[in-house]
């Protein structure tokens, strides 16, 4: 395979982390959210204590400005006593800007890779599994079995499956919509989650989740195959997403490649280092 250029992988990360805050943008129509789309950095700020609701993303702040920059989107999430978390691109600005927050007591969250595949070559419909079924999520019915199994997936404490279902109820349901939810079923039985960005550049692979029991099953792969199916569809030549280190074996079976690494930091209201 041959290997990307510097000049390419940094336009490919582009385009998967600006899907990425794309996706956020979705959530502008939930009432509980403030979301702040500036020049340099796009961030949102609620009263809910749950890092990923209160996020910073896409850093590109001038070096000069770092210090106060940062202070000031901290004393954010101090008036209302919430963690946030930042996601540090594969090239930020300033290039140093993961070590500077590391000095202010934040931690490190995980990383995620920014990956792509050109579905030029895709080959549509698939057979699914035996016994395992996928379908979209389209009335609230069907969001609030997408909540519940999204926080078993991923660990999520119980009393945020609320927040995560109004904030993905107010944008609306159904095909006609930017965000996507879909579902995979095992034998009748609700087994996994995904959604889907139908953003400007691309069609973007978010929230692949499969809670325990269901693992090693081939459900998420399932789940990756639907989403890139409707991509197609759509008319979109290529596919995006930001893979943990235990989706990336599947994504990289299905043939996505990987253009960088996305830092992901918590801060911690209640941290000194930062005041």
């Amino acid at each position: 395979m041959q290997e990307q250029s510097h000049d390419e992988a940094k336009h490919l990360c582009s385009i998967v982390e600006k899907a990425t805050v794309e996706a956020f943008l979705q959530w502008d129509a939930w009432s509980e959210m403030e979301i702040h789309s500036d020049p340099d950095l796009v961030w949102t700020m609620t009263d809910i204590p749950f890092p990923l609701l209160n996020s910073v993303l896409s850093p590109q702040i001038p070096a000069d400005k770092l210090e106060d920059r940062v202070q000031g989107l901290l004393d954010q999430g101090r008036r209302r006593s919430v963690p946030m978390l930042w996601w540090v691109g594969s090239y930020p600005q300033p290039a140093n800007i993961r070590d500077y927050l590391l000095t202010l007591g934040l931690t490190p969250a995980g990383s995620l890779e920014n990956m792509t595949l050109d579905l030029g070559n895709w080959a549509t419909g698939k057979k699914a599994r035996p016994g395992v079924s996928f379908e979209e999520v389209v009335d609230e019915k069907g969001l609030g079995i997408w909540a519940k199994i999204t926080a078993e997936a991923f660990d999520v404490p119980p009393w945020v499956q609320d927040p995560l279902f109004s904030a993905n109820a107010a944008p609306g349901l159904g095909p006609d919509k930017a965000l996507r939810h879909f579902l995979a079923f095992l034998d009748g039985k609700p087994a996994g989650v995904a959604s889907l960005i139908l953003g400007s550049r691309t069609a973007a692979i978010f929230n692949v989740g499969v809670p325990t029991d269901f693992r090693r099953k081939g459900i998420g792969g399932v789940l990756s195959r639907g989403c890139l199916d409707e991509a197609v569809r759509r008319g979109y030549s290529t596919a995006s997403l930001q893979a943990t280190p235990l989706g990336k074996p599947v994504y990289a079976k299905l043939g996505f490649r990987t253009c960088g690494i996305v830092e992901t930091l918590v801060w911690d209201p209640g941290s000194t280092k930062a005041d």
